[in-house]
């Protein structure tokens, strides 16, 4: 097996040198590479490739920590090999590398960093095929030539198919990112196939990378799929030379600085739990945070965005640096719980970046306390925030949010302030006819999504343990769920039926998973009896209540 042509990667400097010296010493080699990750051990961007039997590289990310430079690590030495090549290559040579990624927003994301890295390099094209966009304008950028592609599995799979301009036979790198993503995604199959079209048209010299934030069973089955005989880069904190060979089941690698937190509100509350805390770290708070929230399709991004720009932000902070961005997708806190912990792994690493401190807010309600549980089993404990505590910040920074009380007495309780902004987001929905539809659009899609859930966490996110109503207020709707519209098919005729289960209470500190779920209702306000009024029941909850104490 031949061991010369290393490839070494100088991020201090900023580029990538390839050895070119064929007669190098092992030893010498080995001497040099160790002093290259010493040198790059910080910046935790390192990963080594080393040309085997066929001079073809095969790299598999081993439980890469989420956010530590993995674009990067591949991005690099992608450019660098393309720039290197005699004689220069142009748009006519076609596809040369190509990335696999399961989402639109990572896509864009890969794609910008491409961009970014190819500017001193005008003679390489890098491209994006994703869905969502116009295949027409994809079929003519394909046309022209394109030599670096970053796409998501099923748009690649229809342009194989269905364009002329994708042609596979020159393809020098193969990047699936994210593996663990791809998989729990259902692109397995397709991914299958695209790796099978690269094997039949494709040079036999190919670099192969495979990254994951997570490493299980279905990873090591995509691995061996793509890679022959890999060279595994472990970026957790255990070296990967001593689990190389030994099959993960799971193992989540997270950074050591993040604190993870989770707060416990009934559904009609949510609402104005997440704008009280908004308004406490961005607008009360000494310090200002810096604060992504999760959603869980396109249309609660659009909803919550236009609702909060309009209602809690004051005309100065409008027209001034106060800053309220809508990102569909890809983006520390936690608003819709993620359906597995690969996925709540990949959403927490966009804080505590690179060393620096973060913090998770995962909000869930009563009956699904037990998602917590989930996470221990995969050493992520949660330590509980009261939601009192958060709504409580809104008499605290009464003085701050004059704005928000102008047609109104200021609160003097918890209760009247949650209540008053409940209703300052009810009467904007009434108002304006775009808000009434989005809120509309976005309860329906949220229901469509709650019941996608996989079925590893259906115990805990069962459709029918929704309170619609409950539901439907926590978007500032009024009007029955019946009215809203057909929902979801056989799981659309739904009631609060079963919803009511033996809650837990929560007491500061790492959670104590053995207790009981929260006693907080989806029928009682969510707020300590000490510290709220008691509020008016319908007669159907009155006696769903009597019949649950039974």
């Amino acid at each position: 097996m031949s061991e010369d042509g290393d490839i070494f990667l100088n991020l201090t400097a900023g580029y990538v040198q390839k050895s070119t010296k064929q007669n190098t010493s092992k030893k010498e080699r080995k001497k040099r590479l160790e002093r290259r990750k010493e040198e790059e051990g910080l910046l935790q961007q390192y990963i080594s490739l080393k040309k085997l039997h066929n001079e073809t590289t095969h790299v598999t990310g081993d439980v890469s920590t989420s956010e530590t430079g993995k674009t990067l690590s591949y991005a690099i030495p992608i450019v660098q090999h393309l720039q290197g090549l005699k004689p220069k290559i142009s748009r006519s040579d076609g596809i040369l590398a190509l990335v696999i990624v399961p989402t639109r927003e990572l896509a864009l994301q890969s794609f910008d960093t491409f961009q970014k890295l190819v500017r001193p390099f005008t003679w390489i094209v890098p491209g994006c095929l994703m869905g969502g966009e116009r295949k027409k304008a994809e079929k003519a950028r394909l046309r022209k030539g394109l030599n670096i592609i970053v796409a998501t599995p099923g748009r690649l799979i229809d342009h194989i198919k269905n364009t002329k301009n994708v042609h596979l036979h020159k393809i020098l790198w193969l990047v699936i990112d994210e593996a663990d993503r791809l998989l729990d995604m259902g692109f397995e199959r397709d991914v299958r196939e695209i790796i099978d079209v690269l094997n039949e048209q494709g040079p036999k010299e190919r670099n192969t990378a495979l990254l994951s934030a997570t490493l299980t069973e279905g990873v090591e089955r995509l691995a061996g799929m793509s890679l022959h005989s890999p060279v595994k880069i472990d970026m957790s904190s255990e070296s990967s030379s001593k689990k190389s060979d030994e099959l993960i089941s799971m193992k989540i690698a997270i950074p050591e600085s993040l604190r993870h937190h989770c707060v416990i509100v009934p559904s009609k509350l949510r609402l104005v739990s997440l704008a009280a805390f908004i308004l406490w770290k961005c607008k009360m708070a000494p310090k200002r945070s810096k604060i992504i929230v999760f959603m869980s399709t396109q249309d609660a991004v659009d909803f919550h965005h236009k609702l909060f720009f309009n209602t809690l932000l004051e005309d100065d902070d409008k027209e001034g640096n106060q800053l309220l961005y809508s990102l569909h997708g890809y983006m520390p806190q936690k608003y819709m719980p993620p359906g597995s912990t690969t996925d709540y792994v990949h959403r927490v690493g966009r804080t505590a970046r690179i060393g620096s401190r973060g913090n998770a807010l995962l909000f869930l309600s009563p009956v699904e306390a037990s998602y917590a549980e989930l996470l221990a089993d995969c050493g992520i404990n949660l330590i509980e925030v009261h939601m009192n505590h958060i709504l409580q910040t809104l008499l605290v920074g009464i003085d701050k949010l004059q704005f928000l009380w102008e047609q109104s007495d200021p609160p003097q309780t918890i209760q009247e302030a949650a209540s008053s902004l409940q209703a300052r987001f009810i009467d904007f929905v009434r108002i304006d006819k775009e808000a009434r539809t989005l809120a509309r659009k976005a309860f329906q899609s949220f229901i469509c999504a709650y019941a996608a859930y996989p079925a590893s966490v259906k115990r805990v996110f069962h459709v029918k343990n929704l309170h619609l109503g409950h539901v439907a207020t926590s978007f500032g709707l009024q009007e029955a769920p019946t009215k809203i519209g057909t929902i979801i098919g056989k799981q659309g005729r739904l009631s609060g039926d079963a919803y009511h289960k033996k809650t837990r209470s929560f007491q500061k500190g790492p959670l104590p998973y053995s207790m009981h779920k929260s006693n907080a209702s989806e029928f009682s306000s969510g707020l300590d009896s000490r510290l709220s009024a008691q509020v008016k029941l319908t007669r159907k909850e009155k006696k769903k209540l009597n019949v649950t104490k039974k």
